[in-house]
């Protein structure tokens, strides 16, 4: 369903997804910081594991980018992580 052949799950949601992990937790303009906006993106995503496939591709895309994520040191580097 999610998928189009074209790479578009590494191009595009997993880029969003590298984003939203790495995101600024200062707040912006309206008061929501850059982390929740992205994350409030992917959660069209979330919200659809149940479909098929969608809960497959989450795990892959996820996967490099939470293993790269865990190995930093830095406390902020990890409070990211605990949004």
């Amino acid at each position: 369903m999610f998928y189009d052949g074209n790479g578009a799950e590494y191009d595009c949601i997993q880029d969003l997804m590298n984003h939203a992990v790495h995101a600024s937790v200062s707040p912006l303009y309206g008061g929501m910081t850059m982390a929740a906006r992205l994350r409030r993106i992917l959660n069209v995503f979330h919200g659809n594991k149940t479909q098929p496939g969608v809960d497959e591709m989450l795990f892959r895309l996820y996967e490099p980018i939470l293993w790269r994520a865990l190995k930093v040191a830095h406390p902020t580097g990890m409070k990211k992580l605990n949004y």
